[in-house]
């Protein structure tokens, strides 16, 4: 080898009589992307030039790469932006969010839909084609970011001066759809015999429904004209088997949507204070009250008075209900379920006008939040006590009372697990409540005493 030498194999004249300062080698693309200060150029391994972009950037161009799977172009710089062009040499888009310069570019080897970049601001960025925003961001370093590279395709190393950290890239879901808002509230509906839906409402008051399969939209219910942007909507629920949407406006007022259309049409306003007039109208002795495990119609209580609406939900289940005549069920199987002020849950028909099914008072506490769980076929009801929260699950079709849970007043969100109870707390914690049998119930009465609230006992085996 002592001899060994270097020949010029290709010559690369045209780089508008400047110095190239920085140059990279695209392995896939079989490309030469050399930088001239804040001019960019593209050569094939023949040395055609392919693409120029002149003051691409004001200061020196440092990084780019391109990505064959969305065809964009990526150029970073001594500044803190990161542009996007197509092959054509256009500006698409300027990605902002470093703060100092932008040392590296990488695409995600996993992912196409994203790439990441490296700052001396100290931050490593993850960012997504699909949305041309941030996706994710992580600060490992006080100091700046020199390099920053991937090792078989699963680990992400970045270095400062000083350090070398190693990062697992997990793995990231595809895209799947895009939404014009932030979303406040989303959740899957369903429906016999039909396609689930994804139910997601914006912070703009505006409702989205999506193909859970293929995340194409559906339909879109326009923002109410009232109440303002500011102030987000009570409470909202879709019907999958009707193709229904309920807007609780105010605690008066229903608006009802078909979302066979798109966007959705309006169809109806209810209003509450009506309905209850129809109610003592109609159904005198409707009302009922829990009795020996039973419900029995009852007169005892006179709610002459219209009660608010608190929240609604719908709910997809065959309903049985203790009257004079005996035990009934309903002729339907869809309900749209309404939490009163005043304890009570009302059972309506999803589209006929004020024709209530049953009227449940089980609690005299204002009724906060109302769902179907499907998957262990209980109706769930929360009631806001003074000092504390109440969490009912009653059984379907019977609507009896299977266990309850007192919560913490600052309770925002819990879910059921098992035979376990997850409750978020504004705080920040999450407290697990235990639902036990009548013969676990002894063996956890010290934890019981030292925990108040974090054991609950089953009703249906006591």
């Amino acid at each position: 080898m002592y001899n060994y030498s270097l020949f010029p194999s290709t010559e690369y004249p045209y780089m508008g009589k400047k110095w190239c300062t920085n140059m990279d080698f695209d392995v896939i693309m079989q490309r030469y992307y050399c930088f001239s200060e804040g001019h960019f150029f593209c050569y094939d391994i023949n040395g055609k030039l392919l693409l120029e972009i002149l003051n691409a950037h004001q200061t020196a161009i440092l990084s780019c790469i391109y990505s064959s799977d969305v065809k964009i172009l990526l150029t970073s710089s001594r500044g803190s932006e990161i542009k996007s062009w197509n092959d054509q040499g256009c500006l698409l888009h300027i990605f902002q969010g470093h703060s100092k310069t932008v040392t590296k570019l990488l695409l995600h080897p996993n992912t196409a839909s994203l790439f990441i970049s490296g700052s001396l601001d100290g931050s490593i960025k993850l960012w997504s084609f699909d949305t041309m925003d941030i996706f994710y961001s992580l600060s490992p370093f006080q100091e700046g970011i020199l390099w920053i590279g991937t090792v078989e395709d699963k680990y992400l190393y970045c270095c400062s001066a000083r350090s070398l950290h190693i990062f697992n890239l997990n793995t990231f879901t595809s895209f799947w759809t895009r939404v014009n808002s932030p979303i406040s509230d989303m959740y899957v509906c369903g429906a016999d015999g039909k396609s689930n839906r994804v139910i997601a409402m914006g912070t703009d008051n505006s409702l989205r429904i999506y193909s859970l399969h293929s995340g194409t939209r559906l339909c879109t219910v326009l923002p109410p004209p009232y109440p303002p942007l500011i102030q987000p909507i009570i409470h909202f629920t879709y019907n999958r088997a009707s193709g229904t949407i309920y807007f609780l406006l105010t605690p008066w007022d229903i608006w009802v949507y078909t979302a066979r259309t798109d966007p959705a049409c309006r169809t109806a306003v209810w209003t509450i204070g009506e309905l209850q007039q129809h109610l003592y109208r109609k159904h005198p002795l409707a009302s009922c009250v829990q009795k020996n495990e039973y419900f029995q119609h009852t007169r005892r209580r006179n709610f002459r008075t219209p009660a608010k609406c608190e929240c609604l939900c719908s709910l997809s289940s065959p309903l049985c209900y203790l009257t004079d005549e005996g035990m009934v069920y309903a002729d339907s199987q869809e309900f749209l379920v309404l939490g009163m002020q005043d304890g009570r849950v009302l059972f309506l028909h999803t589209s006929i006008q004020n024709l209530v099914y049953y009227e449940l008072i089980a609690y005299r506490d204002p009724v906060i939040h109302l769902k179907h769980d499907v998957v262990h076929q209980e109706l769930i009801i929360m009631y806001q006590r003074s000092k504390s929260k109440l969490i009912h699950f009653r059984s379907l079709p019977a609507l009896e009372l299977v266990f309850q849970a007192e919560v913490s007043n600052d309770t925002l969100v819990f879910t059921r697990l098992n035979r376990s109870l997850f409750v978020g707390l504004a705080s920040g914690t999450v407290d697990i409540l235990n639902i036990l049998n009548a013969d676990e119930e002894a063996a956890f009465s010290e934890k019981k005493l030292n925990n108040s609230g974090k054991i609950l006992v089953d009703n249906n085996s006591m």
